[in-house]
């Protein structure tokens, strides 16, 4: 029996097809990490719901990454890649930066 395929890699397929080939092409070796883990704390959250850790791990996630757009739009867009669309409202201002009002709010009502 085959090995499912890893999620990082079906989101770097859905991410691709939304953002346009070479989208990875800024990353460089502490992105690959930060991202691969944020996947996966994406689909932590999917099973887990609002989370105050999950949050707080996928905003580390994202702050080890370069603060550059085009990363932080891979990472944005891995949210429907995991998830749904619904979700990056949810999820997206609680982690980005220069929310950190937003972020202590979602964490005290988690």
């Amino acid at each position: 029996m085959a090995s499912p395929k890893p999620r990082y890699k079906d989101a770097a397929i859905f991410i691709t097809a939304h953002l346009g080939k070479g989208v990875f092409a800024p990353f460089t070796g502490t992105d690959y990490p930060a991202w691969r883990a944020f996947v996966y704390l994406c689909e932590l959250y999917g099973v887990t719901g609002p989370n105050d850790h999950v949050l707080a791990a996928m905003r580390q996630t994202l702050l080890a990454a370069q603060d550059k757009e085009a990363i932080r739009a891979v990472f944005r867009q891995t949210i429907p890649a995991i998830l749904d669309w619904g979700h990056v409202d949810q999820i997206w201002p609680v982690i980005a930066d220069g929310h950190e009002d937003r972020y202590d709010d979602a964490i005290q009502s988690c």
